[in-house]
């Protein structure tokens, strides 16, 4: 760190050119990684598993006329002789005789490879006289990832006004480019990590989902809290001292944040879900790279614009921010009652939220879940003998209940509370290792309410349709699977990240020997300015995808931005002041 700090005064545009570079590198391989990276299957277990691919055809003659059973003969030829293929049989006729499908099952192992597959056979077809859709699981996932990034810049651009808007107001126009540069490099990072992961494991492209949403976060957060602590420093010392106490302080947080936010989504690895590795890993990446690229920016900024610390910034400690953070933070923490209550108030209206997960079901993406008319989806019809049939029966709701299997053991939360029982005692791990006291335990539980309410919120909307309408969403019978872990994982890890850097405030505070209502002052003043900036653009990013044709998304979307809301209103102030009176010096 004190090289580091060295660096920062006598060459900080070397520094800032080397994140820079770092970055542009990230984000070329970033831009490749979809075509090099598959999806893999989204379910537990071996349920829901189909065909990888689905040929349909359409002709305008019977599918027992001679031209059609040449033109299908052709057609299975081509398919056969690629050496990708493992099986080919041939599905059911449609009900007006003029459609039928071949389904084919790949030889590779590995998602991109089975990917690649796919796409080749594709591109080898001679359709002839028939008219051809592609469906199957890999096309399937395809279809969604193509629908999902169509719609994704648009929707985000919504969102980059309010934005820039909350940054040039929070820390200038001058230091909103640091927590900028440290948000993309820990989003493109994560997916260019991804794709040099894959060339060496099976490793899914989605990963970079919730990976997306820690990299927003603390990308956004960690360059915040690095600028509150040199305002803090600033006032003792002169600027190029500030950065290097700073930079002492925060060396040894970036082990402590990353490997919290690895701990908090180690769980899902007890579920099952094929892609459950690719997930730890994307979101533990994302988690270094951001907190990494602040220890690397931010001070080279600093060093180059010259700002004063914090002057007229939404981190300061007279901000507008800060001050009913302070305020609030204080009131608490005076009295063992009132932090009391407020502990046991938020922790029962979480565990309210949550509770719907007892009746919680997920189901893996299907072809169901694409919009009316996808190519995908009619090739699916067709291979299920669907085509021409009415939609399912609708629910109560009015709204149409997405097909998908629920059979025991199928659905991500069977083994739930196994995977959050993991993941507290990997973050008790972490937090006791680190700060030597049992008094940290409880946080770790705690740490991990604001994903189960917020899924829980999802469940009572999405699955059971209660106030779905209010929001324009509809009843789904159930939580497509790969959602619900991206949003718990996300969630999960951004609670533990915040939850470390409390602790942390906390105890610095107290081993000053500031009694607990001062302590609950300054450490709530510290970090809840950030906190709420990096929740306001994160559930503004997340809440776009409500906008999205992929109910998936939508669920994802939603749940993240009340995740983080709901970590940030009834968690952040109660666990400060509880950890200022009862978490040690």
């Amino acid at each position: 760190m004190d090289r580091l700090a060295d660096l920062a005064s006598r060459r900080p545009r070397a520094l800032l050119a080397g994140n820079l570079g770092a970055l542009a590198a990230a984000v070329i391989l970033a831009a490749g990684a979809p075509s090099h990276l598959g999806i893999g299957s989204l379910s537990v277990g071996e349920t829901g598993k189909g065909t990888d691919l689905v040929v349909a055809t359409t002709g305008e003659v019977p599918v027992h006329s001679g031209v059609y059973r040449v033109a299908l003969r052709v057609i299975s030829s081509q398919i056969r002789s690629d050496p990708g293929v493992a099986d080919l049989s041939q599905g059911p006729i449609s009900g007006n005789g003029r459609s039928t499908s071949l389904l084919v099952t790949m030889a590779p192992e590995d998602d991109a490879d089975r990917q690649a597959a796919v796409e080749q056979i594709k591109g080898e077809i001679d359709p002839g006289p028939l008219t051809i859709a592609y469906g199957g699981d890999v096309a399937v996932l395809d279809a969604a990832r193509d629908d999902l990034s169509g719609d994704l810049w648009k929707l985000e651009l919504l969102a980059v006004p309010f934005t820039l808007l909350v940054l040039g107001g929070s820390l200038g126009a001058r230091l909103a480019l640091a927590p900028v540069i440290c948000a993309t490099m820990a989003i493109a990072g994560s997916l260019a990590g991804l794709r040099l992961a894959g060339a060496v494991a099976d490793v899914s492209l989605y990963g970079i989902a919730p990976a997306a949403v820690v990299g927003l976060v603390l990308g956004l957060e960690a360059p915040c809290l690095f600028l509150a602590r040199f305002r803090d420093e600033a006032a003792l010392a002169p600027p190029a001292e500030a950065v290097r106490r700073t930079l002492a302080g925060g060396g040894p947080a970036v082990l402590l944040l990353g490997f919290a936010t690895t701990a908090a989504t180690a769980g899902l690895l007890a579920t099952s879900l094929d892609q459950a590795p690719s997930v730890v890993f994307a979101c533990a990446l994302a988690a270094f790279l951001a907190v990494g690229s602040t220890l690397v920016c931010v001070p080279a900024l600093l060093t180059l614009t010259g700002a004063p610390a914090g002057a007229g910034s939404a981190i300061s400690s007279e901000s507008r921010l800060a001050r009913p953070a302070r305020v609030l933070g204080g009131f608490l923490a005076r009295s063992r009652l009132r932090t009391l209550a407020a502990a046991l108030v938020a922790i029962a209206l979480m565990l309210t939220a949550a509770s719907p997960l007892l009746d919680g079901k997920t189901r893996p993406f299907s072809a169901a879940d694409l919009p009316a008319g996808t190519q995908a989806r009619n090739a699916t019809a067709i291979a299920t003998g669907d085509l021409g049939r009415p939609e399912r029966p609708h629910s109560q709701s009015g709204a149409r209940v997405q097909p998908g299997p629920h059979a025991e053991g199928s659905s991500l939360f069977a083994k739930l509370a196994l995977a959050g029982g993991i993941s507290a005692v990997a973050l008790i791990i972490v937090f006791v290792a680190t700060f030597r006291t049992a008094r940290v335990v409880p946080v770790a539980a705690v740490t991990l309410l604001p994903a189960a309410a917020a899924c829980g919120l999802c469940v009572l909307v999405f699955q059971e349709g209660h106030l779905a309408a209010a929001v324009n969403q509809q009843r789904q019978g159930a939580l497509e699977t790969g959602a619900a872990a991206a949003l718990l994982c996300a969630l999960a890890a951004v609670s533990a990240f915040r939850a470390a850097v409390a602790i942390r405030t906390a105890r610095e505070e107290r081993s000053l020997g500031l009694p607990a209502g001062r302590a609950g002052e300054t450490a709530t003043a510290f970090t809840l300015p950030a906190a709420t900036v990096a929740t306001v653009i994160g559930a503004a990013a997340a809440g776009v995808l409500a906008g999205s044709d992929l109910y998936p998304a939508r669920e994802f979307g939603l749940a993240v931005a009340a995740g983080l809301t709901i970590d940030l209103l009834l968690l952040r102030v109660p666990l400060i002041s509880a950890l200022a009176r009862w978490g040690g010096g």
